[in-house]
């Protein structure tokens, strides 16, 4: 994972140094004390709770050698929103009954020299921006979207003439139809919501989905995990004019019907996590709309949702919305 241990600049600058192996962490120790073995000096970059599968390689294959391998590793101690899975909470423990491995816990950047033995050269570039109104800029940034029978605009904006409308606060909820996961689902919402359906919108965020489908006459619930995104949502249907039957913080689980339409723009491992949530909370028949997928991980999915019939998908900007039919 580049992005949660930071090495998204360090990939783009030494691609030949960089070597992503996923989620494999037993193999990825081993794999650093075979370079450490061939001279270098291998970082393995890792999540604190992670780690802990690769202990046995650990001892082994690194600390048993004596091999020089740096574990620099994140998610140290509480991680909050990351869960329970994540907390860094027995890597001491662990790593320090371990022989020949030392373990550092630097509070600033001069013990980390210290430690190391190094002096870590620091440059800033700083660039003199001529002062403006960020607000009005952001605001210009914010444009009105058609996306299929609906106008969705920032209250800032007025609403389009002859056309349904939408006004939607941007900066409160992700949820405003620019993004491709968006636009799509509520493309979908339109092509398969009838009236009188009843349908459930999981991590809601604006209720933008949602509020498509209460426009066209069916019958929705929301739920979202952030309870200020589901009182945001609250608020962007009352100034729409439009009701909910029913809203909760938390997820699908918490459903106690089975739903003509259930729809979840969320992210693949949030997807799979729910999945039988998400199926259980489905009628026969029933259409699920899911987006937010990267289509590199859309085969990851998909083997959580086999037992589904798969209708239709559209893939945008690497973005992929599926939609499938309990049968």
């Amino acid at each position: 994972m580049p992005d949660g241990t930071g090495l998204n600049r360090f990939r783009k600058k030494f691609p030949e140094r960089f070597f992503d192996v996923g989620i494999a962490e037993e193999h990825a120790v081993t794999f650093a004390a075979g370079m450490a073995l061939g001279g270098m000096i291998p970082v393995f970059a890792v999540y604190s709770s992670f780690l802990q599968r690769g202990i046995d390689q650990i001892l082994h294959d690194v600390c048993m050698q004596d091999l020089h391998v740096i574990f620099a590793i994140d998610r140290a101690g509480f991680v909050g929103a990351d869960g329970e899975t994540h907390h860094g909470c027995f890597d001491l423990s662990y790593l320090s009954m371990i022989p020949n491995m030392t373990v550092m816990a630097p509070k600033n950047g001069k013990e980390l020299e210290e430690m190391f033995g190094v002096k870590f050269v620091m440059s800033a570039k700083i660039n003199e921006k001529k002062n403006e109104d960020w607000i009005e800029s952001y605001k210009k940034s914010v444009e009105p979207v058609q996306i299929g029978n609906y106008y969705v605009y920032a209250p800032w904006h007025e609403p389009k003439e002859g056309v349904r409308s939408f006004c939607i606060e941007p900066s409160l909820a992700f949820g405003t139809g620019h993004h491709p996961t968006t636009k799509n689902a509520m493309l979908f919402v339109q092509k398969y919501v009838k009236s009188k359906d009843r349908l459930l919108d999981v991590g809601c965020g604006s209720g933008i989905l949602a509020l498509t489908a209460a426009d066209m006459g069916a019958t929705v619930d929301i739920c979202d995990s952030d309870g200020d995104a589901l009182e945001v949502a609250k608020s962007v249907f009352k100034v729409n004019s439009l009701a909910i039957n029913r809203g909760w913080t938390g997820s699908a689980d918490e459903a106690n019907f089975e739903y003509d339409i259930v729809l979840a723009n969320i992210i693949t491992d949030v997807l799979v996590a729910i999945s039988k949530d998400l199926k259980k909370a489905l009628k026969t028949g029933g259409k699920l709309i899911l987006s937010g997928i990267l289509e590199e991980h859309e085969e990851k999915l998909k083997r959580f949702y086999a037992n589904l019939k798969e209708i239709d998908r559209v893939c945008e900007a690497e973005w992929v919305t599926l939609v499938y039919e309990k049968i």
